[in-house]
């Protein structure tokens, strides 16, 4: 928040404060001065946590405490799509049957923790500033941990799926027009269908690093 956002009566205290601390009264000038570092301390010295960045990616399913995190899985498994085809009946039969039985995966889950400590004389003064910015800190560990999870989750099955593309004519580190090209080829190709099923692979969102972004902006317009 900054200076401007605060209301008039406030902006006069800020001002009187300031001003009292080049009093010719010592005793005065240094009472206000340390009004005025108590302000300007954690706004000057504060950190930038890591916010979110797996909020739209992954969807988070709340289970009760005895139930186990099972999901079933698909009926059809992919590459036995042809195995389950339509027949010309004659006029007296049976459709032909196909038996299909559902598995499951069981989720593996683990348990966080986090935990941050201060100066006893904070709590001893009241200092609420202070006890709500550490919980700031706090919420921000589990983000972080969060967020490497989740990457990691997702580079893991690229690479085991063997979705990974890149442009040999790039330089290392480059993004470039032809590898979001690639990828939207390569989803398509191994989400398996055609251009009209329902669920075929398409490349919807990408997250990108503010580095690629720099390079989104230096591609020419074609």
């Amino acid at each position: 928040m900054s200076f401007h956002d605060l209301d008039k009566h406030e902006q006069e205290v800020l001002v009187n404060t300031l001003k009292l601390c080049g009093s010719a009264n010592k005793s005065q000038a240094l009472d206000a001065g340390f009004e005025v570092a108590k302000a300007l301390e954690l706004p000057l010295r504060q950190g930038v946590l890591n916010g979110d960045i797996l909020d739209g990616i992954f969807e988070p399913i709340k289970i009760d405490a005895p139930a186990t995190p099972e999901f079933p899985l698909d009926l059809l498994p992919p590459g036995t799509e042809e195995d389950f085809v339509a027949y010309t009946l004659p006029n007296h039969g049976y459709i032909p049957q196909r038996h299909v039985e559902g598995d499951y995966v069981m989720v593996p889950t683990y348990d966080l923790g986090g935990a941050i400590d201060t100066n006893r004389k904070y709590v001893r003064n009241a200092r609420w500033d202070v006890i709500s910015r550490m919980l700031d800190v706090l919420e921000g560990q589990f983000t972080k941990k969060l967020n490497d999870d989740g990457w990691y989750t997702l580079i893991s099955a690229a690479f085991d799926r063997n979705v990974v593309v890149f442009d040999s004519d790039a330089a290392a580190g480059q993004f470039t027009k032809r590898v979001v090209s690639l990828g939207k080829l390569l989803m398509r190709r191994n989400g398996g269908g055609n251009s009209t099923s329902v669920n075929r692979g398409k490349m919807t969102d990408m997250a990108i690093s503010p580095e690629a972004m720099e390079d989104i902006r230096k591609w020419n317009v074609e």
